[in-house]
C-alpha cells in the first residue's frame, strides 16, 4: 500500500474583491504566505486540541478557502478576516497564494506522489456575481462557478457537491455536507479538497510489522500493529520531547513526528507548539540513526470550525458580514466552514491502521540507532519542504483502523 490522505474544507456563504494583480510575487511574499498560513495552522490547533482524541485537519485546506472567501470581504469583515489568517495585502496575498499552489499542484507525471487541491464555487442559477470577483476567483484559486439550484433541490445540491468531494480525494472524503448544510436560504458555497498520496523514501518492512502496546492513558494500554524500521532520518533531542523526520519518495514532502518523552507529556508538547518553535526545532535537527517504532494507524477528522474561526477574532464574518465585493449587495454571510479529513499510515507509505510498541530488527554490521518508540500520545504534520507549508495537522491519542 502506499500513503494517502486527504483533506477537505467547505466554506458555507462566502465573498471576493476589485483590485489589479502583479504576478509573479516576489519571494519575500511567498514566504510570508507560507508563515502566515503556519501561524493559522497553530493557532487553529490550538481551538480544536481542547477536543479529546484523535485530531486530523488540513490547515492549508482551511486557509486555502478562506482565502478564496476574503476576495469578496470589505470593511472590518475584511479586516478581522485578514487578522485571522495573516492576509498580505490584497494585491499581493492572493497572487503569492496562487503561485504557491502552482508549486503544489504540479502533475504528478513529474513527481512520484501524489498531491491535487481543488477549488469550486457553487452558486443558484442566476446569481449576480460580480465579474470581477469570478475573475479573481479562477485566477488565482482555480475555482470555476458551478450553479446549483439550492433553493429548489436542496438534496441534489448536496449530493452534487459531495460526489465533487469523493472525486477529487480519491473516494477518501465523502458525506462532506450533512442532511441540513443547504437550505432555502444558502447562497454561496465554496469548496475546497486537498488530497495526497505517497510512498516513504524509506519503507517499512511489513514482514518487520508486529503487534505491540500502545498507552492510550495512564494504566490504560491498547494492543495494535507498529511498523520497524532503522535507519538514517532527521533528529531532534529537545529534552522533553523527541523529534523525526520521516521523507516521502523524492524527499520534497516529509512527515514530522513530535512525541513527548513521558506519557503524559502532551499537553505541554502541545503548549509550545507554535510556527517559530517549529522552525527552530527543524533547523536543530541532524541526520541520526534512528530505530523507529510507529503505530499503523488511520485517522479522520470532522469539524464545523464557526465557532473556533469566531474565538479567533473573525465574528463578523458569521453575522454582520460585509462580503458585498461578490454582488454588490451586503446579503451574504458565511454559515459554516466545514472540514473534513482523512489519513492513513503504513509499511509503504500512508494508507493503512492502528499502533504499537517497541524493539528494531538491527543490522549486525551497524550500530543500534537511537530509539523512537512511539508508543504513547503523539503529533505529527506532513509539509512541503520546499516551501515550508503546512498541509496536514494532527495528533494521534489511540490508533485505530
Amino acid at each position: 500500500m502506499m500513503k494517502a490522505m486527504a483533506g477537505l474544507a467547505v466554506l458555507g456563504v462566502l465573498a471576493a474583491t476589485a483590485v489589479s494583480w502583479a504576478a509573479p510575487p516576489p519571494e519575500k511574499d511567498r514566504a510570508a504566505v507560507v508563515r502566515g498560513g503556519n501561524e493559522f495552522a497553530f493557532a487553529m490547533f490550538d481551538q480544536l486540541r481542547r477536543q479529546p482524541g484523535n485530531l486530523f485537519f488540513s490547515p492549508y485546506s482551511v486557509s486555502a478557502g478562506l482565502s478564496m472567501t476574503s476576495l469578496g470581504a470589505r470593511g472590518e469583515t475584511a479586516g478581522q478576516m485578514s487578522g485571522v489568517l495573516h492576509l498580505l495585502e490584497p494585491s499581493r496575498h492572493h497572487v503569492a497564494f496562487a503561485e504557491l499552489n502552482r508549486g503544489l499542484h504540479e502533475p504528478s507525471s513529474v513527481r512520484p506522489y501524489q498531491l491535487h487541491v481543488a477549488n469550486a464555487l457553487w452558486g443558484p442559477p442566476g446569481s449576480p456575481f460580480r465579474p470581477k470577483f469570478l475573475k479573481l476567483v479562477r485566477e488565482h484559486y482555480g475555482a470555476p462557478v458551478r450553479q446549483l439550484n439550492f433553493a429548489e433541490d436542496p438534496s441534489a445540491s448536496r449530493k452534487t457537491i459531495n460526489d465533487w468531494a469523493a472525486e477529487h480525494t480519491s473516494g477518501k472524503i465523502t458525506d462532506l455536507l450533512g442532511l441540513d448544510a443547504i437550505n432555502p436560504d444558502t447562497t454561496l458555497l465554496l469548496t475546497n479538497a486537498v488530497y495526497f498520496r505517497a510512498a516513504w523514501e524509506q519503507k517499512f518492512s511489513a514482514q518487520a510489522t508486529a503487534n505491540g502496546a500502545f498507552t492510550v492513558a495512564p494504566g490504560k494500554q491498547v494492543e495494535v500493529p507498529f511498523l520497524f524500521h532503522g535507519g538514517k532520518h532527521g533528529y531532534l533531542d529537545g529534552g522533553s520531547f523527541q523529534a523525526l523526520e520521516l521523507h516521502y519518495e523524492g524527499n520534497e514532502l516529509s512527515m514530522v513526528v513530535l512525541l513527548p518523552k513521558k506519557a503524559a507529556g502532551l499537553a505541554d508538547l502541545e503548549e509550545s507548539l507554535t510556527e517559530a518553535n517549529l522552525a527552530r526545532w527543524l533547523v536543530r535537527m541532524t541526520p541520526q540513526r534512528i530505530d523507529v517504532a510507529l503505530p499503523k494507524f488511520t485517522a479522520t477528522g470532522v469539524f464545523s470550525l464557526k465557532s473556533e474561526l469566531i474565538r479567533l477574532g473573525m465574528p463578523l464574518a458569521f453575522a454582520r458580514a460585509d462580503f458585498s465585493g461578490i454582488n454588490g449587495q451586503s446579503n451574504l454571510f458565511l454559515s459554516d466552514v466545514v472540514h473534513k479529513a482523512f489519513i492513513s499510515v503504513s509499511e509503504e507509505g500512508t494508507e493503512a491502521a492502528a499502533a504499537g510498541a517497541a524493539i528494531v530488527t538491527k543490522r549486525s554490521v551497524e550500530p543500534p540507532g537511537i530509539p523512537f518508540r512511539a508508543a504513547h500520545p503523539f503529533l505529527y504534520l506532513i509539509r512541503d519542504n520546499r516551501a515550508g507549508c503546512i498541509l496536514f495537522l494532527g495528533r494521534l491519542a489511540q490508533p485505530t483502523g
